[in-house]
């Protein structure tokens, strides 16, 4: 993933990118599924950091748009809280609150795979 998971850490978790690559879909399709949304999220094909920021972004759109109530659960179940998206569009005025969660919920499903490939491998 571009610059978001370097091969230092690929190597201190023992985990290819390839790996880690299968269980960042699993767990993001897994999230959207949980929230009955997963039919808003196009197809994850080429692991491209722009690709997968761009479909999270045009799903939460859409969800937002046709379904409140799943658009908050999504965030809750992927685990984003208000005080974590409140201060990250403070600390970006300019950008579009879509743009901002998107990040966040890359980062966060990244952080939820990582942990998993942590704990299992103890």
């Amino acid at each position: 993933m571009q610059q978001l998971v370097k091969q230092e850490q690929l190597d201190v978790l023992k985990v290819s990118q390839q790996e880690l690559i299968e269980k960042f879909n699993i767990q993001l399709l897994k999230d959207f599924e949980m929230s009955d949304v997963s039919a808003y999220l196009e197809p994850i094909v080429v692991f491209d950091y722009d690709e997968i920021h761009l479909s999270i972004m045009n799903a939460l759109k859409s969800i937002d748009k046709k379904d409140y109530s799943k658009y908050q659960h999504l965030l809750y179940r992927i685990d984003i809280s208000e005080k974590t998206i409140d201060l990250e569009l403070k600390s970006k005025p300019d950008s579009e609150r879509y743009t901002v969660l998107a990040d966040l919920i890359i980062k966060r499903i990244l952080q939820k795979v990582i942990l998993k490939i942590q704990f299992s491998k103890k």
